[in-house]
């Protein structure tokens, strides 16, 4: 615990996100999730750094993202 923030761990993080440990160890690996890397086998993330990850990756309700012409019976 560093301030008054404990660290999480893999399965913390997966818990958090209804996903497999095997996904947040993909997401470490690509660099697309902020983490410490505390030795060669300890992993912690910082529940500030995930929550802000989590929002940056927030997709606003009808926000327009390349898919509507896939979806939309007029453009057929």
């Amino acid at each position: 615990m560093v301030g008054n923030e404990r660290f999480l761990n893999v399965d913390d993080v997966a818990a958090l996100f209804g996903v497999s440990p095997k996904t947040v160890y993909g997401w470490v690996h690509a660099k697309t999730i902020p983490h410490l890397k505390l030795s060669r086998s300890v992993l912690r993330f910082r529940p500030s750094d995930i929550e802000a990850w989590a929002e940056s990756r927030a997709v606003a309700v009808g926000a327009k993202g390349g898919h509507e012409a896939e979806s939309n019976p007029t453009n057929q």
